[in-house]
């Protein structure tokens, strides 16, 4: 939970203590889907990647021609899963197909031409989480493809104190691919807000500053008590 928090404190601050409240935007890039692209009316969805696997999901293998060694697996914190023939398998990380490949090769150690099926049975469900100056700062199940400006809505809008001309976008927090992006919503009532707003990725996270008149009391809030800051920390390094 420390690192989460250290790796959001440090992408955030430099926003807070960027002269003019500019900061250079970073690129977007996603895990589990295409980069995001700008949101227009006429803009066709987002065509999804294959699911791969997580830590914590469940994944029933089943042996055709040796059901005894049917199981269901955890993925374990590391990525890994036990079977109960052959070596550890790696599967965090890995599509089902990728995943149902290497246990296929794990085995064939022991088991000749093994036919092998895997289901996902449980799976991290996609969320997002809206952070910061928002009415309902918390964290929201992606049922479908969503926006930064519809999860902001689900969140109940932005606060007065919030600045909306600085919404920022975090992917992949605390990991190598992590990144942040600026969006201008100030314009919500043109259709120019669609040149500024993007869609999200599962464990995106939407941050939305305090203004100018605030700007003095959120640094020292990050700096001295983020968790109490954020009410979201909690769901956010989940």
């Amino acid at each position: 939970m420390k690192t989460a928090l250290r790796a959001l404190t440090a992408l955030l601050l430099p926003l807070c203590l960027a002269p003019g409240g500019r900061a250079q935007q970073l690129p977007l890039a996603t895990r589990d889907t295409p980069q995001a692209q700008p949101v227009s009316g006429t803009q066709q969805p987002l065509q999804r990647s294959r699911y791969h696997i997580h830590e914590g999901d469940q994944v029933l293998v089943e042996y055709t021609y040796t059901p005894e060694f049917n199981q269901t697996v955890t993925v374990q914190p590391d990525g890994f899963v036990t079977l109960k023939v052959g070596n550890d398998v790696k599967a965090a990380g890995r599509t089902l197909d990728e995943f149902q490949a290497a246990i296929a090769e794990s085995v064939s150690v022991r088991l000749k031409d093994p036919v092998i099926t895997v289901t996902l049975t449980d799976f991290q469900h996609p969320y997002f989480v809206v952070a910061g100056e928002a009415l309902a700062p918390n964290k929201y199940e992606l049922r479908e493809n969503t926006t930064v400006l519809k999860g902001i809505m689900l969140a109940g809008g932005i606060r007065i104190t919030g600045k909306e001309k600085q919404v920022v976008l975090i992917h992949a927090l605390g990991t190598s691919d992590q990144t942040l992006e600026l969006l201008d919503l100030k314009k919500v009532h043109s259709t120019e807000i669609f040149e500024h707003d993007r869609e999200i990725a599962s464990g995106d996270i939407i941050f939305i500053p305090r203004n100018k008149i605030t700007h003095a009391q959120q640094i020292t809030s990050l700096l001295n008590s983020p968790v109490s800051y954020l009410s979201t920390a909690a769901y956010i390094v989940r």
